[in-house]
């Protein structure tokens, strides 16, 4: 019984110990047998041996067990102290354990049952496993999820983790896991006192290390150059923005070469409002990837140092400086406008008004420029007596005011007192505000009045036109017509006034023209789609024998207009005209063969008799008494007479018959005035006249033909002569004035009446009343058709009683001259 009250290792040890004493006594026994067998016979020798033997086995088993029992004695006296000793341990242990309040759980294997050691309540827990390993219950997600892997990681990989949590009600632990002789033991410990303090600490230095984590990855990301610099001003720290942005390698290269973003005087004056403890703020300019950008840099003091920040506005600045440049732009497209504007931004107060606007009113430009509200430039426009007088002024203004709740523009119509109608459009700004236009209307609606009444002038007037006026639009459609429209292709009211189409009515009226030219003229013109429309004009014959002129005419907005004219009488009129004229011209030319005939057969029998005449009064022929002189002189008179009259009429023949021809040379003017006034000497004798050359250095050349020159100036001296009185100079001049040579021959005759003057160069036309000169009136025709020949022109200055001036005008560069160059 008291063996086996013992514990099993020490009653283990007592059995032992009684063994070995028995086998000792045995021995004994044994060592008497011995002799005992000597004796004995070989059969019971060998009995006696096996019996021996099996002795001797016992008692070294005895030994055996006596030296195993001493062992087991002196195990279970180590065994004893050890498991004081462990005893003792636990106690500390458990001492230790209660020092602190903690929980710890232990799991035996990666899917055994965990043991949990200690009390939950300690650290504010529940008491039970189940919601203790229930994380989530006394964690927010965050942690738990957090903590749920790592205790995972621990049961399954061995990895050991140390945490700071904070339960759901705010209590500090801290989690310790570690991997301890194949188990999985996890630590929750609470912090209090010192250790809380730490543990806040701790958790705060993580949540700041987390933010700081993520606002360093986020300037690591940021596209704008970031730097932090400590108290001396150098680099600490740049984003690989600034790298980027100095073109550096590296931030270490950075830092190394203290490469600088900025200039050094934007870094001193950075630096100088630093030193004061105040922000550094301001819009600078820097290289930055080798292109000068615009920043808008911002420093601030941080810590020790400071940290800045730079960020690029160039599109920013580039846009400003655009819609900076278009504000100006539009600023002054506006005043160039002739509507007054006027914009009012969200606190009713003028932001801008153009030149129209001020002159539109006459307000002082002080006064606009000092930002008044919306109702008291109203009120100032009231004052001055420029708007019209309303019954509730307030009223009226505040519901025109409404314009700034409004979604769409509003219009109005304001009568002013001077006379003016101002047409008012109110728009809002999207923005806010509202910009106002006021367009002075009086012209446009005295405009509106004279056109309605010009339109009713002008459908008055096609009405009483006889031609058959229609209008078709761009559609092709009847627009307007008047009465003779319809009487002419006998359309009724009720076609009309349906707007036909113009195929309609060329159904409707071919069968009083079957003229397809015209019907499909009238029909092209007006549905044609051609970008270029022309006109087009011709004539038909209706079935009646009337005869009309049809023409298309395009307008402006794509209509057409079609007019039909009734041309029947003008037809037969022409008709007659053109027999008459035919007639006329065969006169003509019986008259030009007349005339070439009797220049032949007058001018040969002439030219007999001249000459026979000059031979008669040659002496050689023998001598003749006075009166036979004086007959042959006479003859000889009247036969250059009549030589001039028959040279003129050939000049006159040929002129009509177009055959007259001018070959040009150089002219010497006074020479041929010369030879002209020889040609008339006899004339000029007989009546005393002199001869007055009067030729500028400038003029004494022209490009003419010398024959018609000197025939010009023949004509002009003989005319002068017949109508000079005796005694009288007769003046010849020549004078450039611009580019032109004008000859002139002037006389101090009886001058030309103003009723005769347009008549001088008519054919035949002559005036023996004022003179005793009689001529057949050829001189002055033939002189302006020479003139004409070269291109020239006749003037002719004449006053009664005072004389009479011929002037030719031979151009620089006649139609004969002009010829030769092409």
């Amino acid at each position: 019984m008291a063996l086996a009250a013992l514990p099993p290792s020490i009653a283990l040890l007592t059995a032992g110990t009684a063994a070995a004493a028995e086998a000792a006594s045995r021995l004994d026994t044994l060592a008497m047998l011995s002799r005992t067998l000597q004796t004995m016979p070989r059969g019971q020798l060998f009995l006696l041996s096996l019996g021996v033997g099996l002795a001797a086995f016992t008692i070294t088993v005895c030994v055996v067990m006596l030296w195993t029992r001493r062992r087991l004695v002196e195990t279970e006296a180590a065994a004893r102290k050890e498991i004081v000793a462990l005893q003792a341990r636990l106690d500390r242990a458990d001492a230790l354990m209660t020092v602190d309040p903690q929980v710890l759980i232990v799991w035996p294997s990666r899917d055994g049952t965990p043991e949990v050691i200690g009390n939950p309540g300690v650290i504010g827990l529940g008491r039970q496993g189940e919601p203790l390993l229930a994380f989530g219950t006394w964690l927010d997600a965050e942690h738990a999820l957090a903590f749920e892997r790592a205790v995972t990681a621990l049961r399954e990989r061995g990895e050991g983790f140390s945490m700071r949590l904070a339960t759901s009600a705010g209590r500090p632990l801290e989690a310790l896991g570690r991997a301890i002789g194949g188990r999985a033991v996890l630590r929750l410990l609470d912090v209090s006192g010192a250790r809380r303090e730490v543990a806040d600490m701790t958790l705060r230095v993580d949540a700041m290390t987390r933010e700081l984590a993520a606002l360093k990855a986020l300037v690591e990301a940021m596209p704008m150059p970031v730097w932090v610099r400590d108290r001396s001003g150098a680099l600490t720290y740049a984003n690989p923005a600034y790298v980027r942005a100095v073109e550096a390698a590296s931030l270490p290269a950075v830092l190394k070469a203290r490469t600088e973003l900025l200039d050094s005087g934007d870094r001193g004056e950075a630096s100088q409002r630093l030193a004061r403890g105040a922000v550094f703020a301001k819009r600078l300019t820097a290289v930055a990837g080798g292109d000068r950008r615009a920043f808008d840099v911002l420093e601030a003091p941080a810590g020790a140092g400071s940290a800045g920040i730079a960020a690029d506005v160039t599109g920013l600045v580039r846009a400003e400086e655009l819609i900076a440049r278009e504000r100006e732009w539009h600023q002054r497209t506006l005043d160039r406008l002739p509507t007054g504007v006027a914009m009012f931004g969200p606190d009713r107060k003028l932001v801008f008004y153009n030149a129209a606007y001020r002159a539109l009113w006459q307000l002082d430009a002080g006064f606009l420029d000092q930002n008044p509200t919306d109702g008291m430039v109203l009120d100032r426009l009231r004052g001055m007596r420029k708007l019209e007088e309303r019954p509730d002024w307030r009223n009226w203004m505040a519901d025109f005011h409404e314009v700034y709740q409004a979604l769409e523009p509003v219009e109005d119509t304001w009568h002013l007192p001077d006379g003016r109608t101002i047409h008012v459009t109110a728009n809002p700004n999207p923005q806010g505000g509202v910009t106002y236009l006021f367009d002075d209307a009086t012209a446009r609606y005295d405009l509106e009045s004279r056109y309605n009444a010009l339109a009713q002038v002008q459908s008055e007037t096609l009405d009483s036109l006889k031609e058959a006026v229609a209008v078709f639009g761009s559609d092709g459609r009847l627009k307007l017509h008047n009465p003779s429209f319809a009487d002419l292709w006998k359309l009724d009211v009720a076609t009309l006034g349906a707007n036909p189409h113009i195929e309609r009515l060329v159904a409707a009226s071919r069968g009083l023209a079957p003229d397809d030219k015209m019907w499909a003229t009238v029909r092209d013109a007006v549905v044609s789609l051609d970008d270029q429309r022309l006109t087009h004009s011709g004539r038909a014959l209706k079935l009646d024998g009337q005869v009309i002129d049809y023409a298309t005419t395009p307008l402006l907005d794509g209509a057409t207009l079609v007019t039909f004219r009734d041309v029947t009488a003008t037809v037969d009129f022409e008709r007659a005209m053109l027999e008459k004229n035919e007639a006329l011209e065969q006169a003509v030319k019986v008259k030009t063969t007349f005339l070439g005939h009797m220049n032949y057969e007058l001018r040969v029998p002439l030219t007999s008799i001249m000459g026979f005449t000059d031979l008669l009064l040659d002496k050689s022929t023998g001598e003749l008494n006075k009166r036979q002189h004086d007959y042959l002189t006479y003859i000889a008179s009247s036969s250059a007479s009549l030589e001039a009259l028959v040279i003129d009429i050939l000049s006159v023949t040929s002129i009509d018959a177009g055959i007259m021809t001018v070959e040009l040379d150089q002219v010497d003017i006074r020479q041929i005035a010369e030879e002209a006034a020889a040609e008339l000497h006899e004339r000029l004798s007989e009546k005393d006249l002199q001869l007055a050359v009067d030729i500028a250095p400038e003029a004494a050349a022209l490009t003419a033909d010398p024959r018609h020159v000197r025939q010009i100036l023949a004509k002009l001296l003989a005319n002068a002569a017949g109508f000079s009185p005796s005694g009288a100079t007769i003046g010849v001049a020549a004078r450039r004035v611009g580019g032109d040579t004008v000859l002139t021959v002037s006389d101090v005759g009886p001058g030309i009446p103003a009723d005769k003057l347009g008549r001088i160069f008519d054919r035949f036309e002559t005036d023996v009343q004022r003179s005793g000169h009689r001529g057949v009136g050829l001189g002055l025709s033939i002189v302006k058709s020479l003139v004409e020949l070269h291109g020239g022109r006749v003037e002719v200055v004449s006053r009664p009683g005072f004389g009479t001036s011929v002037s030719c005008v031979f151009p620089s560069a006649h139609p004969a001259k002009r010829e030769a160059a092409e």
